[in-house]
């Protein structure tokens, strides 16, 4: 398979990158299948070469998308049982995180990207193609609409959502997709604890609660990630 920069300064990224990547699934205790290890490097090479034509990370992370972007979106993957029973809607998707990586550790989950960005979608739909991934769908919509769509509304175990929006925007999002009992999986950063104290009137208007802030400790990531975990009531 060939690396995104082939040079010698393409390579020792990716070693880099790789090294990081093994190092902080070794913290999470998450141990890849060697089909599974191949997904992810050509998630990569995918989204790199992509990458150059549209910003889906930027120029600082192209050399940690493994190390950075896919090992945050694994943080995750722990809240989520791998089962057929239950569907995972990713909620604005973009360059594919947290999606494509906990599907490619999710093999029985269905999950659904929604990205609304057409090109973004296009770059989704490319990459699921490439990776030869299964039981996962995208949709070039907008969450608002979605809301209102009898065939996604109160449909959904899990919704996981990687933004920058305030987590009360997040929960107004994403709380009409889940059914009764599902989990909202928020990824913030510092502000987490103080976006949770702030998100009450829209946790009451939604019908949801907070259960808890996932962190995991020891991974060499700044800042450090966090997920603010809302169930729907």
């Amino acid at each position: 398979m060939r690396q995104a920069g082939d040079s010698g300064q393409g390579r020792a990224s990716l070693e880099r990158d790789l090294a990081a990547f093994d190092q902080g699934l070794e913290q999470l205790g998450i141990d890849l299948e060697a089909d599974q290890r191949h997904q992810f490097l050509e998630f990569r090479q995918v989204l790199l070469s992509w990458n150059e034509r549209m910003n889906l990370v930027s120029r600082r992370d192209a050399g940690s998308v493994l190390s950075r972007h896919a090992l945050t979106s694994l943080i995750a993957l722990s809240l989520i049982r791998d089962t057929d029973d239950g569907e995972v809607m990713d909620v604005g998707s973009g360059g594919g995180f947290p999606g494509i990586p906990l599907k490619i550790c999710l093999p029985r989950t269905p999950i659904t990207l929604v990205e609304s960005s057409r090109k973004k979608a296009l770059f989704l739909q490319h990459a699921v193609q490439e990776l030869g991934l299964s039981g996962i769908n995208v949709l070039n919509e907008r969450a608002e609409m979605l809301c209102r769509d009898p065939a996604h509304g109160g449909r959904y175990v899990s919704v996981t959502v990687r933004a920058v929006a305030h987590l009360k925007e997040v929960i107004r999002l994403s709380l009409p997709l889940l059914a009764p009992g599902g989990r909202l999986l928020a990824f913030k950063g510092r502000t987490a604890e103080a976006e949770a104290k702030e998100s009450s009137a829209s946790l009451e208007k939604w019908g949801g609660r907070i259960v808890g802030i996932e962190e995991k400790r020891g991974l060499r990531l700044s800042p450090r990630p966090k997920i603010v975990i809302v169930e729907r009531v």
